[in-house]
């Protein structure tokens, strides 16, 4: 019996990661089957196919690979940046800790029902 394995793309990062899943998976079952003996090796074709097949399922895993750490140095930078981003938020403003403390008005104007003195400029 002759196990067909699937051919391997010269550029694996043309490939989106279900197309290198689904290939991966494609190699790697007729290779288990020949590793497990239950296909034998015939002929030097047979050989040769096991050997191009294994390089190629190698070349999976390390593209695999790479863009696993590639998506983790991503995540990386994106929480540093936005640790950064937390350093530089304004702060909240203190909450008032005496209940009971009456705030002054800001403005200039008078609080209803208070009197206002004016005296007279001093002249010298």
């Amino acid at each position: 019996m002759t196990v067909k394995y699937p051919q391997v793309p010269e550029d694996l990062k043309a490939l989106s990661d279900e197309d290198l899943k689904t290939l991966r998976a494609g190699l790697a079952e007729p290779i288990q089957l020949v590793t497990d003996g239950k296909v034998s090796l015939a002929s030097a074709d047979d050989k040769e196919a096991l050997g191009v097949a294994t390089k190629g399922l190698v070349e999976v895993k390390a593209e695999q690979a790479r863009r696993k750490s590639e998506a983790e140095a991503d995540a990386q930078r994106l929480a540093d940046a936005a640790a950064a981003l937390e350093d530089d938020a304004p702060e909240d403003e203190p909450e008032d800790d005496d209940p009971d403390e009456v705030d002054e008005p800001e403005d200039d104007e008078p609080e209803a029902g208070a009197v206002e003195t004016v005296l007279p400029a001093a002249t010298f």
